[in-house]
């Protein structure tokens, strides 16, 4: 299983970034987010914490995601 996907940021990471913007009085859109990373999905597992997709990045790196941060970009690769 080989799919492109879009790694959302987490909702810590949404919260601080907001907090910063708030305190500057400089509000963005969340479209333009900088922590989004893009990597393809090659597989997934589930455990009793939770599913989580297993994503290759650009950089090379392996990262276990839980499944609510993936959106599917294009289904081949």
């Amino acid at each position: 299983m080989n799919i492109k996907v879009q790694v959302q940021p987490s909702s810590i990471q949404c919260r601080r970034c907001l907090n910063i913007q708030q305190e500057y009085n400089q509000v963005e859109s969340c479209k333009d987010c900088v922590v989004k990373r893009e990597g393809v999905m090659i597989n997934t597992c589930h455990n009793f914490r939770g599913s989580y997709a297993t994503v290759t990045f650009k950089e090379g790196t392996l990262e276990n995601v839980p499944l609510e941060r993936i959106k599917v970009i294009d289904n081949e690769v």
